[in-house]
């Protein structure tokens, strides 16, 4: 069996009233569909979607993060992050109908959050984007085609990885 395409969705509702969502300049969500989606912890699925993208791909976004978007990450190796990515917990919301996982990096440019939520049948992942200056703006606009290509690509491998197709 094969696992499904990710494709882009609506940002769920539960997310738009979030503080990493609250006045965003961008927001986008890809959904990949997983019947056994719980039986991986949301930061699994972000290991899995960062830190199993090949060498030379996880090469790639780091450059472009830190070169590009000027992002401060921290270290990879670290318990606490996910390629660089600082994890601050789950999104505070009333709804427990998804466990979820916050993936944050800021710059003098921008602030970017990813939201990994895993839902019983799906997984979705979030991006929202905070430009912090004008030039935070011109940057995002170089980014966000890789972002628009990469997402759905590595979320869909990180489910074959799982074992969830």
């Amino acid at each position: 069996m094969t696992v499904p395409q990710a494709r882009r969705v609506d940002v769920p509702k539960v997310l738009l009233d979030s503080k990493e969502f609250t006045g965003a300049h961008y927001m986008s969500a890809y959904e990949v569909p997983a019947p056994d989606a719980r039986s991986a912890t949301p930061e699994q699925w972000g290991r899995a979607t960062f830190e199993g993208a090949p060498a030379p791909v996880r090469g790639f976004l780091g450059m472009g993060w830190t070169q590009v978007l000027r992002l401060r990450l921290g270290p990879r190796s670290s318990h606490d992050h996910i390629l660089g990515w600082h994890l601050s917990g789950p999104v505070s919301t009333q709804d427990d109908d998804f466990d979820s996982l916050v993936l944050e990096g800021h710059s003098g440019l921008v602030a970017t959050y990813n939201i990994v939520m895993v839902k019983s049948a799906a997984v979705v992942w979030a991006t929202a984007v905070h430009f912090r200056k004008p030039a935070g703006r011109v940057v995002w606009r170089t980014a966000q085609p890789v972002h628009q290509l990469t997402v759905p690509t590595l979320l869909k491998r990180a489910g074959r990885s799982l074992s969830l197709g």
